[in-house]
């Protein structure tokens, strides 16, 4: 019977287990939402010269990350981690504070992610068009049954996102179809996303009190 690796060396081989597995993923560009993870948690302990050719992390070995390109060829990934719904899936945890993190230092990341991802996709009506016709009932339904899983998804990044974010990066968050998605979810009770729109305007108000009220008392 094979000996066991114990302790240290048993550490170093699931590490090195699991950069060859996201080399092999960044090498054949078939990235989804485990894999950008895995890439962004390792980031900062793979060598350099590692980082500057994985595609998942970009230009610049991750510093470019949330250049609109960037994340456009990175949306199959990132929207089909709404297979885990209702659960929200680990990816985001560690993505949205480095939104936060860049656009606390100066850069339009917050902007960019929150129109490429959320607005232009998550937010988006292109779900839900060509509505249930003879004999396609079951492919109609599962496109709402999407919709909703990515719609609610938009409303827990816009919740994980707002309190990070500085206050000039904000504004962007009230785009278009995000605001036309919560007022609609707010005003029918019986939707299924009320709830979650719900607590997207008590984060509103949260945000609010505890960031500027108090510097006027």
């Amino acid at each position: 019977m094979a000996e066991q690796p114990a302790g240290g060396a048993k550490r170093r081989l699931h590490a090195t287990r699991r950069r060859v597995r996201l080399t092999a993923a960044c090498l054949a560009q078939s990235a989804d939402a485990e894999t950008v993870l895995l890439a962004l948690e390792l980031s900062g302990q793979l060598p350099a010269d590692f980082v500057a050719r994985c595609p998942v992390l970009g230009p610049d070995g991750g510093r470019a990350f949330c250049e609109p390109a960037h994340l456009s060829s990175l949306l199959p990934a990132l929207l089909a981690s709404t297979a885990s719904h209702p659960r929200v899936h680990s990816v985001w945890s560690s993505l949205v504070p480095l939104v936060a993190r860049s656009a606390t230092a100066g850069s339009g990341a917050a902007e960019a992610f929150w129109d490429v991802v959320c607005e232009q996709n998550l937010f988006t009506s292109s779900h839900e068009r060509k509505c249930v016709t003879a004999g396609r009932y079951r492919a109609a339904h599962a496109r709402i049954e999407s919709a909703h899983a990515h719609r609610y998804l938009g409303f827990e990044i816009f919740s994980l996102l707002l309190p990070g974010l500085p206050a000039r990066s904000v504004p962007a968050l009230f785009s278009h179809n995000f605001m036309r998605c919560m007022v609609n979810n707010l005003t029918k009770e019986d939707t299924l996303l009320h709830a979650s729109a719900a607590r997207c305007l008590s984060n509103v108000w949260h945000f609010r009190v505890r960031r500027f009220l108090p510097r006027r008392l």
